[in-house]
């Protein structure tokens, strides 16, 4: 069962805070802080509804978001660019070959017969 904690914050203001255990006795406890008691009854209201579990689509902080709303856009290109510059067994000349435009000399793929000067 949730519970409703009224709490005095430092600038003198109140926060409702919901707690609940996710998985009874012995389990941690959860959390969610409101400035509205409405709201904080209603979110209450939700988790009892849900066997005391977050409900779905709640994310904590934020509320019912859509992914849209949670996550920022970003462009393949620098999504991958970023992606290699955390690789941590890459070398820094691994890193621009990987960092330079696909019709880039460095990014030129090696075949078998460019090795064995068999041009065709």
């Amino acid at each position: 069962m949730a519970g409703l904690v009224t709490r005095k914050r430092s600038d003198g203001t109140t926060a409702y805070k919901v707690q609940w255990r996710t998985g009874g006795r012995g389990s941690g406890w959860q959390s969610e802080t409101f400035d509205v008691k409405l709201a904080a009854t209603k979110f209450q209201a939700q988790v009892e509804a849900h066997g005391n579990r977050w409900p779905p689509g709640w994310v904590k902080g934020v509320g019912f978001a859509t992914v849209h709303d949670v996550l920022e856009e970003t462009p393949l290109l620098d999504f991958g660019k970023a992606y290699v510059r955390r690789l941590t067994s890459v070398g820094p000349d691994t890193q621009s070959r990987r960092r330079s435009p696909p019709d880039h000399p460095a990014r030129r793929m090696t075949t078998a017969s460019n090795v064995l000067g068999q041009d065709s």
